[in-house]
């Protein structure tokens, strides 16, 4: 599955009903957003709401160049959500809820992020997808 064909699926899973910003197309999204650089990784899919005011909902999946490079990426991801607890703990309970509730998980050369109310559809989705996705 490409990583267009791949976001238009985990659209269809997203709960928020406003406008969800597509950052596959930035280029160095990735790096300027969590410091992870383009040779860590040959396609990704990264998908987050327009308006954090009310949800924080976030879908990553990151196809890796290696199984050690898919760990440098997952401990970035670990620490992307660290900080967003810090921020929002005693902040937001709908935005702290949802990032508690968060999934970082690797298999493989594969590593994906989930913030979502419906976390468990979307990464149901991501599992049955995660093996063809290139």
């Amino acid at each position: 599955i490409t990583a267009e064909d791949f976001k238009e699926l985990l659209l269809t899973k997203v709960a928020f009903e406003g406008d969800m910003t597509d950052c596959t197309k930035l280029a160095d999204y990735p790096m300027d957003a969590h410091g992870i650089k383009a040779e860590l990784y040959s396609s990704y899919v990264y998908l987050e709401v327009s308006d954090t005011t009310n949800s924080y909902e976030t879908i990553i999946v990151f196809h890796a160049t290696s199984v050690d490079n898919c760990g440098v990426i997952k401990e970035k991801l670990d620490g992307y959500i660290n900080g967003l607890k810090a921020q929002f703990t005693n902040y937001n309970a709908t935005i702290i809820e949802m990032v508690n509730n968060s999934v970082v998980e690797a298999e493989g050369d594969k590593v994906y992020l989930i913030i979502s109310p419906n976390v468990n559809e979307i990464e149901d989705a991501v599992k049955d997808n995660l093996k063809s996705f290139n």
